[in-house]
């Protein structure tokens, strides 16, 4: 029982963490970023995918250490919408931050910039 409730405050926090994340970035993302914003944007977008991933990996534990099981939670019809949907917010952040990764490393061999110098 105590191994449910711990699952379930965690899954709770990194769900609650995701709208928080994503309302800041709202707030944050404007057109003609200095630089320095940009990177603090950076820094709450690595967050986001992080929390992202931490909800699906112990939501993933809750359907098969929870308290209702894995029958339970497989035929439950809300849940396969959810879990798609959380696996597609969990890839699209991978694959923007995969793509953001690249072309900053595109700009720097453009520039001809050393890998540990800053622009």
């Amino acid at each position: 029982m105590l191994t449910d409730a711990l699952l379930a405050y965690v899954h709770h926090i990194a769900a609650f963490a995701l709208v928080a994340i994503l309302f800041v970035e709202m707030a944050l993302c404007k057109p003609g970023m200095a630089p320095a914003q940009v990177r603090t944007l950076t820094r709450y977008d690595g967050m986001y995918g992080f929390f992202a991933a931490v909800l699906l990996i112990v939501g993933t534990m809750r359907v098969f250490w929870g308290i209702k099981g894995a029958q339970f939670m497989l035929t439950t019809r809300l849940f396969t919408p959810k879990l798609g949907s959380s696996s597609s917010s969990v890839y699209c952040q991978c694959h923007r931050r995969c793509a953001t990764f690249a072309g900053a490393l595109r700009s720097r061999r453009m520039h001809n910039l050393p890998p540990g110098s800053k622009r």
